[in-house]
């Protein structure tokens, strides 16, 4: 269901709204990568309170990738992450993190190198590098609010000379924005951005924004986060990976229980056996991991028996398929 006719929202007609629908908000990648590109004036409104590159308003905002904003719906899982430039010049990827950035600061190094790699067309002269800036903005960083900077240099083996690029990663917590605001009273363009991010309803991101964005441009945007809210399948893609979350979360709580107990066991079998200290800790360890395994083989079996598609249940037990359908095929056997 999506709205087709809004002459003019407003508070009394938000509050309305959060009673009906969940407010999907910006935290989810498929919204906040679709709505902004809907919005680029407001996409550089955001990025110039982010990283003070005083973009003008008349600058030119390019998409790179092509698995942005689908207008149709069977490809909304192909958004990845929003890839841009400003006038040809600044190179921006945004990725929105959920995991602490230590756990994905490799795998971004690699894919920001990889970017680097690709700003020079065949041919081109590899001193035009030295003109370009790119730049990686990590969102949702988990309890993180810092700036990493680094320098990467290219080495033109035919001349035996490098050439510096300017690149920087830039990492946000929003957590850390919503306390700024909330807890703090700072108001700066940038902590309201990043606290309407992490609004919970329709109705608290009307009411930052409105202090940052002119009448039109706030018709727009609200409007634009609404039919987000209301689309089936984004609401379904999110409602699946809340589930999945939940899965995983029900995996290690399973797992750490029957771990404990059975390293117990075990522990005390082998400490017996050995008559040493080292037999009880040693038998802990291998207990918790084998529990931990069997709470994950448990678990995959339930889902199997919930009909759940066998590449759904390997990106939330993480089996491999190969092991699920030996599960499968071993749990029909019995």
């Amino acid at each position: 269901m999506v709205i087709q006719t809004i002459e003019k929202i407003n508070i009394n007609y938000l509050k309305e709204l959060d009673k009906k629908v969940t407010l999907i908000n910006l935290t989810y990648d498929i919204v906040f990568k679709s709505v902004f590109q809907r919005n680029k004036n407001l996409l550089k409104d955001y990025l110039n309170s982010l990283l003070n590159l005083n973009i003008k308003k008349e600058s030119k905002i390019t998409f790179l990738n092509n698995e942005l904003y689908k207008e149709n719906k069977d490809e909304y899982h192909k958004i990845v992450d929003l890839y841009l430039s400003i006038n040809n010049q600044i190179f921006i990827d945004i990725e929105l993190n959920k995991m602490p950035f230590e756990i994905v600061r490799e795998r971004n190094n690699l894919y920001l190198n990889k970017l680097a790699s690709m700003l020079l067309e065949t041919g081109e002269n590899i001193k035009k590098l030295k003109h370009y800036s790119l730049y990686q903005i990590n969102i949702n960083a988990h309890k993180s609010d810092i700036d990493i900077s680094k320098k990467v240099i290219l080495y033109d083996i035919e001349n035996k000379k490098i050439y510096p690029i300017k690149q920087k990663t830039i990492i946000r917590s929003l957590e850390t924005y919503k306390k700024l605001y909330y807890t703090y009273g700072i108001r700066s363009k940038e902590v309201i951005w990043n606290a309407a991010l992490t609004a919970k309803t329709f109705t608290e991101m009307y009411i930052l924004l409105k202090q940052i964005l002119n009448e039109k441009q706030l018709q727009k945007f609200m409007k634009d986060v609404i039919n987000m809210s209301k689309s089936n399948f984004v609401l379904h893609a999110w409602e699946k990976e809340k589930l999945d979350a939940l899965v995983l979360e029900n995996i290690k709580e399973y797992g750490f229980k029957h771990g404990r107990i059975e390293g117990r066991k075990v522990g005390k079998k082998e400490g017996i056996k050995e008559g040493k200290k080292e037999g009880i800790k040693e038998g802990k360890k291998e207990g918790i991991k084998e529990g931990i395994r069997e709470g994950i083989r448990e678990t995959a079996k339930n889902l199997f028996n919930m009909k759940m598609n066998i590449y759904d249940i390997s990106k939330a037990t993480g089996l491999s398929i190969k092991e699920l359908k030996l599960l499968e095929k071993n749990s029909v056997g019995n």
